[in-house]
């Protein structure tokens, strides 16, 4: 147990834990606005407790345990929640493991993957899928998703309303796509993170973008695009720090080694170009034709020579 913290170091812990809390609740509730009650009482009650008894060692577990016990207090009390017997059964199984198992570990880690492919649905609306993402996994309340989205607090509300409301009555699956389906689902997660990133949501510290990149990145270490976005987004504007830049610029390596060429990576190779040849004039970075179609395996290393090619020539 650490000593007591500011709000904002209570806040800031609390944000970078509860997003697996959250994944892992819904998995088990089966409902989006139980869960999210249930973690925001936990967060009530860790700016209560945490700034006089201090961080605990484990902040993950504090809020699992209080955002369980959160959720079958509601259950109690609310008769009318459907399925409410299995959601009751399934919260004491979880209630009664005294420690987290490996198994549960690795099922948290999947939880995340799952919120963030189901958040990024293609039957949502993009504004929808950003505002979800940026409350699910970002941490962000509905006052700081309408202060990023420019708009009220109540639009934010329906907006929100909305989301769960098309998950539930559509019945989008709770799961990772896979085989044909995964590339283009991957493809709407990787523009949502994009965007969130571009348009700076969540702009203290690192930003949501660069967060939830990490994340993916993290979650899906075998998919290069994943690896390519991340790479972009640490080495945009990354001129003044060494260490983000380096950082890019190695995962952007691990990246081609995958050999598997998209969009974000050509981007990043070009961002890399423009940090290690600044005289280059390369300010903006070229549209991709949507009929592009797969790169060959070497194109983004002949892309990245040839832009070196015309540098040189340039300083001739």
């Amino acid at each position: 147990m650490t000593t007591g913290g500011s709000a904002a170091t209570v806040e800031r812990t609390f944000r970078e834990e509860q997003g697996a809390v959250l994944a892992t609740l819904i998995r088990h509730l089966g409902d989006f606005q139980l869960a999210e009650d249930a973690v925001q009482e936990a967060f009530d009650a860790a700016l209560a407790s945490w700034p006089g008894d201090g961080v605990p060692d484990n902040p993950g577990a504090w809020i699992t345990v209080a955002a369980r016990r959160a959720a079958l207090d509601r259950l109690g009390r609310e008769e009318s929640v459907v399925d409410r017997s299995a959601q009751l059964a399934a919260l004491a199984r979880l209630e009664a493991q005294e420690h987290r198992s490996d198994e549960e570990d690795g099922a948290a880690a999947d939880d995340r993957l799952r919120l963030l492919f189901t958040c990024c649905h293609p039957a949502l609306a993009l504004p929808e899928r950003v505002a979800l993402t940026l409350r699910t996994l970002g941490g962000l309340g509905t006052g700081e998703i309408a202060r990023a989205f420019v708009t009220s607090e109540t639009a934010t509300v329906r907006r929100l309303v909305r989301a769960r409301r098309t998950i539930a009555d559509a019945g989008i699956p709770y799961r990772v796509p896979d085989g044909e389906e995964l590339p283009e689902r991957l493809s709407g997660v990787l523009t949502v993170i994009h965007l969130i990133f571009n348009e700076g949501y969540g702009a203290a510290e690192d930003g949501q973008g660069l967060r939830l990149g990490r994340l993916l990145s993290g979650l899906m270490p075998h998919e290069a695009e994943a690896r390519g976005l991340l790479a972009l987004m640490l080495l945009h504007g990354s001129r003044r720090d060494e260490a983000r830049t380096e950082e890019g610029l190695g995962v952007l390596d691990s990246a081609l080694t995958l050999r598997r060429p998209g969009p974000y990576q050509l981007q990043a190779a070009i961002a890399a170009l423009q940090i290690e040849a600044p005289g280059a004039e390369l300010h903006r970075t070229p549209p991709l034709p949507d009929d592009a179609g797969p790169a060959p395996d070497q194109s983004l290393y002949a892309a990245r020579a040839a832009l070196l090619r015309r540098l040189a020539a340039l300083r001739a």
